[in-house]
Order: C-alpha cells, then structure tokens, then sequence
C-alpha cells in the first residue's frame, strides 16, 4: 500500500499546487477520504491482530500511535513558525503568521484557545472551519458575513485530518474488535448522519467534508472492509487479481480527471468504491515489499510538509520573478526532498522504538522470561 499512500499525499500537494505536469489526480478531499478508508484497514488489522491480544494493548496502541503522528507533526510546526518568524523580522512577510500577527479581527479567549490547542495538539484543528472572527468575537460559519474564517489561523492546514484521524484512532478500538455485522450497523448509522446534512443542504460546506461522523464513513469503511475481507474472501485471494487491481488503481489515480471528465459525480464515487473494494487485495499483495513500504513512510511528511514547502516556495518565485509554474515541480521536489531527511532522521528511528516496544510486549505476553 505504500505507493498508493504516496500517490494519494501527491494529490493533496497537486491540489495546493493547483496541478501538477500534465497529472490529473482527484482531488484533494477525495484523496484524504481514501487515505481514511486505508486507514481504517489497517487499524483494524493491527488492533485484531496486535494489539487487542495484549494485556497493555490499548496503552500501546494509543502510545504508538501518538509516537507515529505528533513528534513530526511539532517538527514541522516548529518549522513553520521559524520561516513565519524569520520572513516577519527580516522581509516584512510573516508567511503562516500572518493572520495572527496582522489580523484584524482577532478572536475572543474562547477562538484563542481552539487556535493555540489545535495547533499544538492537532486535534480540533476541522473545528477552525466551523468558526469564524471578526471584532474581538467568535462566530459560528455563516452566522457574519463580514467575519473572517478560522481556517486562516491554522500553521498547517492540511493537518485538520490527522486531528480527525486521532479521534478516529481513540474510538477504534471499541469497536474494530466487533462482528463485522456491529462495524456495519455502525457504517450505516454514518451514512444516515451524512444523508441527514445532505438534505439539510450542508453537505458542500465544512459540515460534509470536516464534521466528525462524515469523516468517520471512510474510516469504518475501511474497517468493515477488513472484517468481511477476513472473514469471507481471504481465502480467495488471487496475486493475479490483485496484479490487475493495482494495475489499474495507479493510472486512474495519475490521470483520473481525464478518465471521468464526462461525469466527475459519478467519477468520484466509481474511484472511491473502486478503491475501497481493491485495499485488502493490494495489501495483502504489497505486504512484503521493502521498497514499498519505504516509500509508503514518505507519505505521511510529504502530507503534512508539503504546504510549508508550496509557500515558501511561491514566496521565493515572487522575490526572484520567476514564472509560478515552476512551483509545480519545484515543490514536488522540494517536498521529497525535505519528506526523505525527516523519513531518516526522524521517522525510521522512532519507527524502531516503536518496534521494539511491540517486541517486548510480545515477550512479556508470552511468558517468556
């Protein structure tokens, strides 16, 4: 799955970028609902797997996971506000700060505190789209037309659905050790949630795309598929069908704006079925491949990096007169680049702590002295 992931945190920076060669990936948004769905499967499989058969397993999974995601996440917010800092003393550009430096209509106590905790922590970052400030006070969206949005405030946008992933994460293990017929019932009561906001006539605004339950479908999505792939197809599993799925997922996601130019609706819930229904195949099929889940590691700090890299970027262009549409493959680059050197210096050594405390966990379950 490591490719796929790779791809997918590639659409998001193409979506930032604006577009990317003569790519056409889906979008953004979709991309991050993919990146649930895969998710989901795997949290799933290491939870029943792993870490539900451990006496300390909840421990474990939530202390690695916040191993996995925050260390760099407060590497690159650390990054961010240097470069923000540095363009404000020194060009008279605060970059991500500008909002905050600059701004207008600061928030009341209430706006700050969501600011300064979602930032830092990363959770409650998808509530910043749900407010807005203006004169000293908070609103709820849509409520003053004049006020500006919270989304302004956040350091690393893209990370709002690394604090929907958490939440997600927090809530898994009391369920994805369910019947596949419970994550069902559970799958279904979302959809019933999201078709409530669609005929509310919210479904475009944040309240379709960032609301909590409407991220969560893809997420048990994934878990659903897992508990099913499990129980009733994996002893069908076919490394030709599986050759074939991902033959054909890697250029409908370089050239999916191509492909469902005619209909993009319908496009996009063809991809994402397709997707879903091909996950447990591939990953069964990518399981022992070095390189890919090397390169699947590259994902999460292109994801997370890109933005940062895309601004600073554009800025340097603007200084230097440059053409803009160098910063399609520039910040391709540049963000492969930076995502390579955390991926070493950062990731892969936290990676073998992690490891190593699955390891002694293990023994210590087994008896073993």
């Amino acid at each position: 799955m490591g490719l796929i992931r790779l791809l997918l945190a590639i659409a998001v920076l193409a979506t930032h970028t604006k577009t990317l060669f003569f790519f056409q990936f889906p979008s953004g948004s979709t991309a991050v609902r993919i990146f649930f769905v895969i998710s989901g499967f795997y949290m799933a499989l290491i939870l029943n797997k792993k870490y539900l058969k451990m006496d300390n397993g909840l421990w474990l999974f939530y202390s690695n996971r916040f191993l996995r995601l925050y260390p760099l996440y407060w590497l690159i917010l650390i990054l961010t506000i240097v470069v923000s800092l540095t363009g404000y003393l020194f060009y008279d550009s605060p970059f991500f700060l500008t909002h905050i430096i600059n701004g207008s209509h600061h928030p009341d106590w209430i706006g700050w505190f969501i600011i300064i905790f979602s930032n830092l922590f990363i959770l409650l970052q998808s509530t910043l789209s749900f407010i807005t400030f203006y004169d000293g006070q908070t609103f709820l969206i849509h409520t003053n037309p004049q006020a500006i949005s919270g989304n302004l405030y956040s350091l690393i946008p893209p990370a709002w659905s690394i604090g929907m992933e958490i939440t997600f994460y927090l809530l898994a293990p009391f369920y994805a050790g369910r019947s596949w017929k419970v994550v069902a019932l559970l799958f279904l009561f979302c959809i019933g949630v999201k078709e409530l906001i669609g005929w509310s006539g919210l479904a475009f605004g944040p309240w379709g795309h960032r609301f909590i339950l409407s991220g969560l479908i893809y997420f048990i999505a994934g878990v659903l598929v897992y508990k099913i792939y499990e129980k009733y197809f994996h002893r069908y599993y076919s490394k030709r069908l599986a050759i074939m799925l991902l033959a054909l997922w890697i250029p409908t996601t370089l050239f999916n704006g191509y492909i469902f130019q005619q209909n993009l609706d319908l496009g996009y819930y063809i991809y994402v079925v397709f997707s879903v229904v091909s996950i447990p195949f591939i990953f069964q099929l990518s399981g022992s491949w070095s390189w890919d889940r090397f390169i699947g590691e590259l994902s999460y700090p292109v994801y997370l990096s890109h933005y940062v890299c895309i601004g600073i970027l554009s800025y340097l262009l603007s200084v230097l007169n440059i053409n803009q549409s160098w910063i399609q493959g520039g910040g391709l680059v540049v963000t492969l680049l930076l995502s390579f050197t955390l991926l070493k210096v950062v990731l892969l050594p936290i990676e073998r702590i992690r490891q190593k405390r699955i390891s002694s966990a293990n023994t210590n379950n087994s008896g073993v002295p």
